[in-house]
């Protein structure tokens, strides 16, 4: 196994990039792909497989020149491949830097992915750690239950932290901790020390936070939270757009 995360302080510091999954190649091409014979389409998906893996393992250098800990690697455009394709993608971007595997669920663009993907996954050298998001508690008892010793499950649904900590996740990425950090790393620790009471009162104090982050596509309520705070310019790059003012007016009411 390659190299794990240091301390359970450095959940919350650590640099994450997110690799481009690279959609746009699928809408640009697939149409014509698929007025052609089965040969070509097939052919035509390879190409767009290669054509991320070549994307991402730059993105991924340039992340790590730029200092990143790990990246957080999604499949979401790997609808068409096989499990060895996207495990291939990911032992090639591991070779560049530290990956944490990413589930997103089926509804936002996520695909269903076995058991025995997640196994494999866990055999990557430099494959350090996995986000669950998808939700389904059966689903990450079994990767929990089926991971390294030493390999780091995190939560990436912050509502789900006690929940999957208890079950013996290490953590979380969390939405909720980009508006208030020091709220969610004494959160975090209370689990982690045992201090059960104290962890389900900050639980209950966050919960009003982490439901109202997703009132609309992710980041914008965040940003729109950091920038009632002073914090960042209201100032956003398509697809995303700025908060509505009801979400605004709402994430400036909970902070």
């Amino acid at each position: 196994m390659g190299k794990k995360m240091r301390d359970d302080e450095k959940m919350f510091r650590i640099g994450l990039w997110f690799f481009g999954t690279v959609l746009m190649f699928s809408v640009v091409i697939f149409p014509v792909a698929f007025r052609t014979q089965g040969r070509q389409i097939n052919l035509v998906q390879k190409e767009i497989v290669n054509l991320q893996q070549q994307i991402a393992v730059k993105e991924a250098e340039f992340a790590s020149s730029c200092g990143y800990d790990a990246g957080l690697l999604s499949m979401s455009a790997f609808a068409n491949s096989s499990v060895e394709e996207m495990l291939e993608h990911c032992r090639k971007v591991a070779q560049v830097m530290p990956v944490i595997g990413f589930y997103l669920q089926t509804a936002v663009g996520g695909r269903l992915f076995t058991p025995g993907y997640w196994e494999k996954l866990c055999e990557i050298d430099n494959v350090v750690a996995i986000k669950e998001a998808s939700g389904n508690r059966a689903q990450i008892e079994e990767i929990l239950r089926n991971a390294p010793e030493d390999f780091a499950v995190l939560s990436g649904n912050d509502d789900d932290t006690i929940w999957m900590m208890e079950q013996g996740g290490a953590g979380i990425i969390s939405v909720a901790s980009n508006v208030a950090p020091e709220k969610m790393v004494r959160f975090i620790r209370a689990i982690q020390g045992g201090y059960t009471e104290k962890a389900y009162k900050l639980n209950e104090e966050l919960t009003p936070l982490f439901i109202n982050c997703f009132v609309e596509s992710n980041p914008i309520p965040a940003k729109a939270a950091l920038h009632a705070m002073g914090l960042i310019e209201n100032e956003f790059r398509l697809p995303l757009v700025p908060a509505q003012q009801s979400t605004y007016d709402l994430m400036t009411d909970t902070i």
